[in-house]
């Protein structure tokens, strides 16, 4: 595996942070292209924990658990 492109506003060193291994890095990185409202919609509809990315997820995690936890009270 090597990293052949980045999203706006990673860097290499991100990724190298994430990635247990030594990293392969193609010689001319590209920048992903944003999706489109319409990619964005579908993701939103059909996979909705993973569009809202790692950190709004633990906070919706937290906020489910802190809801369960005051209907048992």
């Amino acid at each position: 595996m090597y990293l052949y492109g980045l999203h706006p506003g990673n860097t290499v060193e991100d990724i190298k942070k994430e990635i247990p291994w030594e990293l392969k890095i193609a010689e001319h990185l590209e920048i992903t292209r944003f999706p489109t409202e319409k990619e964005l919609s579908l993701i939103r509809h059909f996979a909705p924990e993973i569009s809202m990315g790692r950190k709004l997820q633990l906070e919706a995690l937290i906020m489910r658990l802190f809801k369960l936890l005051e209907k048992k009270q």
